[in-house]
C-alpha cells in the first residue's frame, strides 16, 4: 500500500517476545546438557529385549500382509 509518505526509520521496532538473559541461557544449556548425559547413560545400559529371529519373522509377516493389501487380496 502506497501512503505517499516515507517511513520513519528512527522508530525502533517492537520485539515479538522478551529476550532471555545470558544467565537464563547458561542455565537452560546446563539443564539440557545434564539431561543429555542422563539419557545417554540410560541408553548405554539398555538391552534389546526381542531376539533377531522373532524380528525377522515379524518383518516377513508384515511384508506379506502389506503385499496382500496392495494386491487387493
Amino acid at each position: 500500500m502506497n501512503t505517499g509518505t516515507f517511513p520513519n526509520l528512527n522508530v525502533p521496532p517492537k520485539v515479538a517476545a522478551e529476550q532471555i538473559t545470558p544467565e537464563e541461557k547458561a542455565a537452560r544449556l546446563a539443564q539440557l546438557k545434564a539431561e543429555k548425559q542422563q539419557l545417554t547413560a540410560e541408553g548405554a545400559t539398555a538391552k534389546p529385549t526381542a531376539n533377531t529371529a522373532e524380528l525377522k519373522k515379524l518383518a516377513q509377516s508384515h511384508a506379506q500382509d502389506a503385499l496382500k493389501q496392495i494386491e487387493g487380496e
